[in-house]
């Protein structure tokens, strides 16, 4: 059985995965988790072992790879990653992130992964489970400018349809990735740090994958195709743990 958009959860923001790339091997790593909570505020902690990790220098202003860090406003790393509401357009790129007004930083940073030109960090958000073990996420679909034709697709496409996946094992860069697909075209990847998660998903009985927007062509091939997937996890599946260790 499907589940389709008549069931799915709200998503959660409480906790998003903050990842890295290696500018030389273009390899991603998992770097640490963003936390907020009504009552505490904001907490960033490095995942453990990254002070290892060749070519990665800790974010300003959190330095010490060893220390969890708190606040009761977001870390300046962080904020400095959001568009200033004051500037012009900002309503419309929130609208084409599927957001309100009201949004969250959290799921500022979540919906548009953080992402600036001048390096190469991004954050997701960690799916959300409930107390029935049902679970939903959304995200935008990657890699859309590598497949032929998956711009034009993406044109067609309208919100609640659904979408298949499909392995693609002979990928030079993962043997794990999945390819989004319409009536078996392809239109992008799941991103990395999902990998796993909607690996767990396609091998349960019942889950549902579909659109939620579709953004113009000037908004960057990055932020064409914002989609949802929900399902029910195993009981003994911890999702956080699981995207520490799904890249790097």
């Amino acid at each position: 059985m499907s589940l389709t958009h008549d069931v799915l959860m709200d998503v959660d923001y409480a906790r998003l995965l903050v990842t890295w790339q290696d500018p030389a091997t273009r390899a991603f790593w998992r770097i640490g988790v963003l936390t907020h909570s009504d009552t505490t505020g904001y907490e960033f902690e490095y995942i453990t072992g990254i002070e290892v990790l060749d070519g990665f220098v800790p974010f300003l202003g959190l330095d010490d790879v060893r220390q969890v860090y708190r606040s009761s406003e977001l870390f300046p790393f962080f904020a400095e990653r959001m568009m200033d509401p004051g500037r012009v357009g900002f309503d419309a790129w929130l609208q084409r992130l599927h957001m309100e007004a009201t949004a969250s930083p959290m799921e500022i940073l979540a919906k548009s992964h953080g992402s600036r030109g001048t390096d190469t960090v991004q954050l997701f958000a960690v799916p959300r489970v409930d107390d029935e073990r049902f679970t939903a996420t959304q995200f935008f679909v990657n890699g859309v400018r590598h497949v032929e034709g998956a711009s034009d697709r993406i044109e067609e496409l309208k919100p609640e349809q659904r979408l298949s996946i499909k392995e693609d094992p002979e990928n030079d860069w993962d043997v794990r990735a999945l390819i989004v697909t319409t009536d078996g075209a392809p239109l992008g990847f799941i991103p990395g740090p999902l990998l796993d998660y909607v690996h767990v998903l396609r091998a349960s009985q019942s889950w549902g994958f579909e659109v939620v927007q579709v953004n113009p062509v000037e908004m960057g091939n990055h932020f064409r195709l914002l989609v949802q997937i929900s399902g029910q996890l195993p009981a003994d599946y911890d999702v956080l743990l699981s995207m520490k260790a799904s890249i790097g």
